[in-house]
């Protein structure tokens, strides 16, 4: 960690941004907090290692926000894990075509899926409802990408463009 903490993060974006660090969960969290308090995280767990997965736990319980997160990972094995240790915990994977390692029974466990913006279907998004699974659609950065997910019945967006989404959805009464 020490490695990690002493490099120069900023460096490669601009020179106006030498000498930034990275942050550690912890201190995200924290600055999280403190700009918006009440918004729900959403953790990606990027490994396929139960040690990390265990980490990543131990700091969410220890910044006590296990109540207001969201985990998500391509890596079935480790939410199946976060379910058995912290079942109140929502947990986002993917349809079984984005795994690498299949996990059959994925969809038992858990709350929520993200598909491709360029993939969605009304037809997809309906079946995974009536398995009782919530559907987000990944990315949704214009206004094209916005008129698709919509009209596919979609629970939630992730956008790269919140300033651009976020104006289009107060259009049309959307949050």
């Amino acid at each position: 960690m020490n490695h990690l903490k002493a490099l120069d993060f900023g460096k490669w974006k601009g020179p106006e941004f030498c000498g930034v660090r990275i942050p550690t969960l912890e201190e995200t969290i924290d600055l999280i907090r403190s700009k918006s308090p009440g918004m729900r995280l959403l953790v990606e767990l990027k490994d396929d290692h139960e040690e990390c997965t265990r980490k990543v736990l131990d700091v969410l319980r220890d910044c006590k926000v296990t109540g207001d997160c969201l985990i998500l990972s391509f890596h079935s094995r480790q939410l199946k894990l976060v379910r058995e240790l912290e079942p109140g915990i929502p947990l986002q994977g993917f349809p079984h075509r984005y795994l690498k390692v299949s996990c059959p029974e994925l969809y038992d466990f858990v709350d929520k899926v993200c598909i491709w913006n360029h993939e969605v279907t009304a037809a997809e998004v309906e079946e995974f409802h009536r398995r009782g699974i919530e559907v987000d659609i990944y990315p949704v950065d214009d206004e094209l990408q916005l008129e698709k997910v919509i009209d596919s019945g979609a629970d939630s967006i992730t956008t790269n463009a919140a300033h651009t989404v976020i104006p289009l959805l107060q259009e049309r009464g959307l949050r």
